[in-house]
């Protein structure tokens, strides 16, 4: 599992790399924030412990890098091994 997590990483951190330039790209993406809001809402995925802040806001590539990897080795690799 541990090979398949480090690919995913290797893909998720270079295709992020592609459209976030900067810390600055990441905290001006309307968007970005939306989801976030969305996965730690109540009405949304209530989902805790997400994000940087208690308020679920991503500010850093590396970590909007782990996250995005955990969700798609999770929705992948493992959830095909549990099954």
């Amino acid at each position: 599992g541990l090979l398949i997590w480090n690919v995913i990483y290797s893909w998720v951190r270079s295709y992020l790399k592609i459209y976030y330039k900067s810390i600055k790209d990441i905290q001006d993406d309307s968007e970005l924030d939306l989801w976030c809001k969305e996965i730690v809402s109540y009405a949304g995925g209530r989902v805790q412990n997400f994000g940087e802040d208690e308020n679920g806001n991503i500010y850093h590539l590396s970590y909007l890098t782990k996250a995005l990897t955990h969700i798609i080795f999770t929705a992948t690799a493992s959830h095909s091994a549990i099954n």
